[in-house]
């Protein structure tokens, strides 16, 4: 959801900020948006980091929103080169290793 309306809205505005009319986006347009998204991605997995930890530390924060965000930068990437279906799946294959491979195991 935050590839297609956060990345998609940020997008929008940083190109009515920078007064674009009809030339073609430029690519860091496209590259912060998709960072803004990626940092968001990341926040949004604060909640669970919280449950999991039993609150939230500096070291929880950047642990919790470094990697999730630099996956959202690769899913953002994926959203603008292939389309909103690869970055689905690029995120339920994650979500599959991580809590229905890798979790099971460390148990």
């Amino acid at each position: 959801m935050l590839r297609l309306f956060a990345m998609s809205l940020f997008t929008w505005l940083l190109a009515k900020l920078i007064r674009l009319k009809s030339a073609p986006i430029p690519s860091l347009v496209y590259m912060t948006a998709n960072v803004l998204a990626a940092v968001l991605f990341g926040m949004a997995h604060l909640p669970q980091a919280s449950a999991i930890f039993g609150g939230l530390t500096p070291a929880v924060v950047a642990a919790t929103i470094v990697p999730n965000a630099l996956y959202g930068i690769w899913c953002g990437y994926l959203f603008r080169r292939q389309g909103l279906e690869y970055a689905i799946v690029a995120h339920m294959a994650a979500d599959l290793l991580l809590h229905g491979i890798i979790s099971p195991l460390a148990s």
